[in-house]
């Protein structure tokens, strides 16, 4: 037994090193339950990297036999500044501390546990996505270290690793990585650690290992292990299919209802004077290629809109890692994209199916946090939005399109995945059956509808085109749709009409399709997207293909005939356009969510801002660790009051008098005293006395008012405790500062076991002389007397 308020240090080295490199060993296997969700070693190497690390500070903490609290705190200081790994963007070289990694491990400490599961796998390592295999790592290690060094209890120590794999199998995903590797091979180790730490008692005095009863005990193992293997599964209450994943319980937080129709705003791209405006700046363009900007699959009648994160469409919006998966076939594409023009919506322009998006500049951090991405539509975006001078850098696959006679025999996807939509008119249901007429397959039918499109004619609109045959009013209600169907001359209008128009016929005639809205810029290489390449298109699902564009708008130099425009009659010229309603009546939360990214730095500069920055950096630093302190201090002071509180309130007198000794005990504990819990006063009284001078002048007089003649008075029960409270404050103030608050804060005398103590009644070796009254001198030492003949009974103890 150690010096008390001091971890005990058990076994021998070799014994510690044996319990650190298998705590090590435990928590990378329990750290496998996240391969499926992170993807590649990174996430191992920092779980790893992690759990040696608490393992090396629990060791040398222990070695040095520091206080428990000390030991709190090099864990709590280790943790943050050891953290570089798990936030590479702060670290210095992607591993050294800074101030601002520190800062990060705080923030991400919190943030991560939403942020991997709204994130879609694999979730790579940054953005603080790197600190959930760090923080089971660091827990799983250190704990099962501070256990096996601390405790005999055989098992113990694997008991963090089966929470960290506990942890793993809620975070990670539904598919399980191995059984060998998630159960068998943990069970084995951790049995195996637990015979050995069994049997260090039973180890020979010379050390010799018997190799033969290792031998059996790892043969056992393996058989059992086996069996588990081959039967386990096949048992009638196990389903290893059946597996509980946190992420597919979470909503996403991105509600792609609270936007607008994008191509209720088609029209705004179109206006005149921004012909010409430079949206965005692409490097690195394929010929031909189109810039994506939103899906949608769901219509209410009046817009076509990105369906809600309940449907199992467009509407589903996740946080992604460092890479989209599965990959698609294709080619590969890379293209840097600069936005030249604010007032950008919420959707990222993307090409061919994302893998993956790097966003730079001095919003780069925000932005990653803020994208979301639908790999169901491969369509992203930001809520913050994105502004003059954001840069990104984007991979994809470009997916060829499939030759039409490839399409020629195949069905259609299964059109259940997609949102209802309304019932249509009897009118435009039929039109859409004679647009088809005569098809026999799904390709036939839109290939038709297609055609039929192209052969109207483009326009614009606008306030000069009033009372001409290229008069086009915007908007794809069904009201609006039904015009123009119905136009003298031909169907006239742009993308928005044709797009929406297709795609609700298609959606008629059984066939699932959307409506996608774009850009479609000239040229390759480095090019300017302006705000007339804007364009809207329709994706039809075919079996075994995917989604294959259609294009129904037909060239933009296909205008009406030059004719004088038939005046619709007044109750058409009254009937306007309704507003597009908000898709479901949900708040707006843009600028909540624009309020929500890291605070961008402040205009001020120079030295005095820097150092200012430095400081507030500093002070964020060190506030983490010393909350942490000050709170933990906090509780254990408050628990030895209480517990001083009860001993000298509760019971009856003779207990009272006896809590007073039991106080006087724990508190030269705190001080560094050794005292063993089943020691009499008398046994004790030396060594309590060196740690609280005076303490023998209180145990004669605990003493005389335990076993005198007379009732224990109220008046002696306040003597006693407040003469305690002398002689405590008195050996605290001849202590330094430090040592003072260590002994206030000592674990010492509130380890399990402290309790466990007979009570102090008289033995024979402390009962009085003859005379009634024991002399100090013949007791062996000042206070170690007793005064009296006659020992109270127990029940007055107790």
């Amino acid at each position: 037994m150690t010096t008390m308020g001091r971890l005990r240090l058990s076994g021998s080295t070799r014994d510690g090193v044996v319990d650190g490199v298998v705590a090590v060993s435990l928590s990378a296997l329990a750290l496998t339950a996240l391969w499926h969700a992170y993807g590649g070693v990174s996430f191992l190497a920092i779980g790893v990297f992690g759990a040696a690390a608490g393992v090396a500070i629990v060791a040398v903490t222990i070695r040095f036999r520091f206080p428990p609290l000390v030991v709190a705190f090099a864990l709590i200081v280790g943790f943050f500044l050891l953290a570089g790994p798990a936030v590479p963007g702060a670290a210095l070289a992607r591993l050294l501390p800074t101030p601002s990694s520190v800062v990060a491990a705080g923030r991400a400490l919190v943030q991560v546990w939403v942020d991997s599961l709204t994130t879609s796998p694999p979730l790579g390592t940054d953005g603080g996505l790197g600190m959930l295999p760090y923080i089971c790592g660091f827990s799983a290690g250190s704990i099962g270290m501070l256990l096996a060094r601390g405790t005999d209890r055989a098992l113990a120590p694997a008991l963090p690793s089966a929470v960290a794999m506990l942890v793993g199998f809620t975070f990670g995903t539904s598919e399980p990585v191995s059984v060998v590797l998630d159960g068998a091979l943990f069970v084995v180790v951790a049995l195996g650690w637990g015979a050995v730490r069994a049997n260090r008692s039973r180890r020979s005095a010379d050390g010799t290992v018997h190799w033969h009863r290792l031998g059996a005990g790892v043969a056992m193992l393996g058989v059992v292990s086996l069996i588990g293997l081959v039967f386990g599964t096949h048992l009638p209450f196990v389903d290893p299919t059946a597996r509980f994943a946190l992420r597919e319980q979470v909503e996403p937080p991105f509600d792609p209802r609270n936007e607008p129709s994008p191509l209720g705003a088609f029209r705004r791209y179109r206006l005149e004077e921004r012909a010409g405006e430079v949206l965005f700046r692409v490097t690195g363009w394929p010929e031909g290629a189109r810039l994506r900007l939103a899906t949608m699959d769901t219509y209410d009648g009046v817009v076509w809109v990105v369906g809600g994160p309940t449907a199992p469409g467009s509407g589903r919006f996740e946080r992604v890692g460092e890479a989209i998966l599965p990959t698609p076939p294709g080619e590969a594409a890379s293209i840097d994209t600069e936005v030249v023009s604010d007032g950008s919506d919420v959707w990222l322009p993307t090409v061919g199916t994302t893998r993956s998006v790097r966003f730079r500049g001095d919003r780069g951090a925000s932005l990653a946090s803020s994208f979301r991405y639908n790999r169901d539509t491969a369509s992203g975006a930001v809520p913050i939005r994105l502004q003059q001078g954001d840069r990104y850098s984007l991979d994809a696959r470009l997916s060829a399109v499939p030759e039409r006679g490839q399409l020629a025999t195949r069905g259609v996807a299964n059109a259940g995945s997609l949102p209802p939509i309304p019932d249509l008119p009897d009118e435009l249901r039929q039109r859409a059956s004679q647009f088809v007429s005569g098809a026999t397959t799904p390709y036939e039918k839109a290939a038709m509808l297609e055609e039929a499109f192209r052969a109207g004619y483009y326009s614009d609109g606008g306030t000069e085109t009033r009372g001409t045959t290229s008069e086009s009013p915007p908007g794809h209600s069904l009201v609006r749709i039904q015009q123009f169907l119905d136009n003298k001359v031909g169907l006239v209008g742009n993308a928005e009409q044709y797009a929406a128009t297709m795609a609700l016929f298609a959606r008629s005639v059984d066939l699932p399709a959307r409506v996608v809205m774009g850009f479609a810029p000239k040229g390759s290489g480095t090019v300017e997207v302006h705000a007339d390449d804007v364009d809207a298109w329709v994706e039809i699902a075919f079996d075994g293909v995917g989604w294959v564009p259609f294009y129904p708008t037909p060239d933009k130099e296909r205008r009406p005939p030059d004719a004088p425009q038939p005046q619709p009659r007044q109750t058409e010229l009254n009937q306007q356009e309704p507003p597009p309603p908000t898709y479901l009546p949900m708040p707006d939360i843009s600028q909540e969510l624009a309020e929500s990214p890291v605070p961008q730095a402040s205009p001020a500069s120079g030295p005095l801002a820097s150092v200012l920055r430095f400081l507030a950096e500093v002070a964020v630093v060190a506030g983490i660790p010393l909350s942490v302190v000050i709170g933990i201090a906090v509780v254990i002071m408050g628990a030895k009051w209480m517990r001083a509180r009860r001993r000298r309130t509760n019971g009856s007198p003779a207990k009272r008098l006896n809590g007073a000794w039991l106080e006087t005990c724990d508190r030269a504990r705190d001080l560094g005293a050794s005292v063993p819990g089943r020691l009499t006063r008398r046994e004790a009284l030396s060594v309590v006395d060196e740690r609280l001078p005076g303490a023998g002048d209180l145990a004669e007089q605990i003493d005389a008012a335990m076993f005198g003649p007379q009732p224990i008075a109220e008046e002696t029960l306040q003597d006693v405790w407040d003469r305690l409270e002398e002689i405590s404050a008195a050996a605290l103030d001849r202590l330094p500062f430090g040592r003072r608050f260590l002994a206030r804060v000592s674990l010492a005398s509130l380890r399990p076991g402290r309790s466990r103590r007979r009570p102090s009644l008289a033995t024979e070796s402390d009962l009085p002389a003859p005379s009634g009254v024991a002399s100090v001198a013949a007791a062996g030492g000042k206070g170690a007397g007793l005064v009296g003949d006659t020992a109270r009974p127990v029940e007055e103890l107790v």
